[in-house]
C-alpha cells in the first residue's frame, strides 16, 4: 500500500488501489464505510472528482474492477487495515463518479455453489472454514453439532444463516474477520467503549441519540411458535400457543427456542469519528438526566450489540454512527 511517511494521515481511508494503481486521495471527497452483523456487508462507497475522466477510461472503475482500501486510526497509532473490495458500479454525473464495491470476502459467500456439499454432525467453525478464504474465523463452540446441505446453485450465506439461526447466533464478516458469535454470550461480554450523553467530562460522548420503537417489526420475522416432530416425543412446541405455527425439522428444545432470537435495534447514535468501533462490538451507554436525583437514564440496557456501522469521512469531518441493539431473549 502507499507509504504513509510522505503522505498526512486521513481521517480515516488512507489509501485506495483500483485495479493495482493508486487512487490520488485528493480525488475522493467522500467516503462511507459500512459493516453489519449479517452477511450484506462490508460495503465501501467512495464519492469521487474525476473531471478529466481518467478514473473510468485509464484506471477501469467499472463492475468488476477491484478496490485495495487501507483504513484504519487516523492518529496512526494503532495502525491501518487492509481490505479488498469488488466494484459493483461506478456511475458518472458530471465530473462526479461514484464508485460502490463489496467486499471480496462477501462477495465470495454470495457466489452460488459450483457443487454440492454435505456437512454432517459439524460445529459452525468448521464449515465456515470452507468459506473463509484468508479470514480469521472466529466462532463459538455449541451444545449440538448439526448436519447441513449445500445445494448446487445455492450461495454459503444462506447455509450459514441458516446455522446462525439455529443456534441463536450472530454471523458476519468484516476486517480480516469470520465471526459466528452466540447472541447471549456476545452481549454479557465487556463494553469495548462506553459512550455517554449529557456529560461533557465523559471520555467518549454521543453527538447524536435517537431511539428506535420498531420493536414489533423487528420481532414479526420470528412471531411464530416453533414445532417440530421427535420419533420418541412426537409433536414438540416452544413460544406462545396464540401464535402461528411454523414447522422445523429440529425438534430439539434448545433449537426451536433459537430460532425465535433476533436482534432488536433501540439507539441510533452518532459520535466522532472512532475507527475501532467495528459491528459486532459490546458497546455501553450511559444517557444522563438534567435531574439531582435520578441523574442516570436506566430504562435502557447498559449494554448493547453494535449490528450496523457506518464510518463516514469527508474534507469537513469523520463521524461513526452505530445501530445498537439488543437481542430479544
Amino acid at each position: 500500500m502507499a507509504d504513509q511517511q510522505n503522505k498526512p494521515m486521513q481521517y480515516f481511508l488512507q489509501s485506495v488501489l483500483l485495479n493495482g494503481a493508486e487512487m490520488p486521495r485528493s480525488w475522493i471527497t467522500s467516503v462511507i464505510y459500512i459493516e453489519k452483523t449479517s452477511l450484506t456487508a462490508p460495503l465501501l462507497v467512495l464519492e469521487t472528482h474525476d473531471p478529466a475522466g481518467k478514473l473510468v477510461d485509464e484506471m477501469g472503475a467499472r463492475y468488476g474492477a477491484e478496490l485495495v482500501a487501507e483504513l484504519g486510526d487516523p492518529t496512526g497509532q494503532r495502525g491501518a487495515y487492509t481490505e479488498t473490495f469488488f466494484v459493483t458500479s461506478a456511475p458518472a454525473s458530471g465530473d462526479v463518479v461514484r464508485i460502490i464495491a463489496v467486499s471480496a470476502d462477501l462477495k465470495r459467500l454470495k457466489t452460488p455453489s459450483a457443487r454440492v456439499r454435505l456437512y454432517a454432525d459439524r460445529q459452525p467453525g468448521d464449515v465456515m472454514a470452507e468459506f473463509a478464504g484468508k479470514m480469521t474465523i472466529v466462532a463459538d463452540a455449541f451444545r449440538k453439532a448439526m448436519t447441513y446441505h449445500l445445494n448446487m446453485g445455492e450461495k454459503p450465506s444462506s447455509v450459514l444463516r441458516q446455522i446462525a439461526d439455529d443456534h441463536g447466533a450472530l454471523v458476519w464478516c468484516a476486517r480480516g474477520k469470520f465471526c459466528m458469535k452466540d447472541m447471549a454470550k456476545l452481549i454479557g461480554t465487556k463494553a469495548a467503549f462506553v459512550y455517554e450523553a449529557n456529560n461533557p467530562q465523559a471520555a467518549y460522548t454521543i453527538s447524536k441519540l435517537s431511539n428506535i420503537n420498531q420493536d414489533a417489526a423487528a420481532t414479526s420475522s420470528r412471531n411464530y411458535q416453533y414445532v417440530g416432530y421427535s420419533m420418541t416425543e412426537g409433536y414438540v412446541a416452544v413460544g406462545d400457543k396464540t401464535k402461528p405455527v411454523k414447522y422445523i425439522s429440529d425438534a430439539d428444545v434448545a433449537t426451536l427456542t433459537n430460532m425465535a432470537r433476533v436482534i432488536v435495534p433501540k439507539l441510533d447514535i452518532e459520535v466522532s469519528g472512532n475507527a475501532d468501533v467495528t459491528a459486532g462490538m459490546v458497546i455501553g451507554v450511559q444517557i444522563h438526566r438534567y435531574d439531582a436525583e435520578n441523574q442516570v437514564d436506566e430504562t435502557l440496557p447498559k449494554n448493547f450489540i453494535a449490528i450496523a456501522v457506518i464510518h463516514h469521512e469527508d474534507r469537513i469531518g469523520y463521524t461513526t454512527r452505530m445501530i445498537l441493539g439488543v437481542p430479544n431473549q
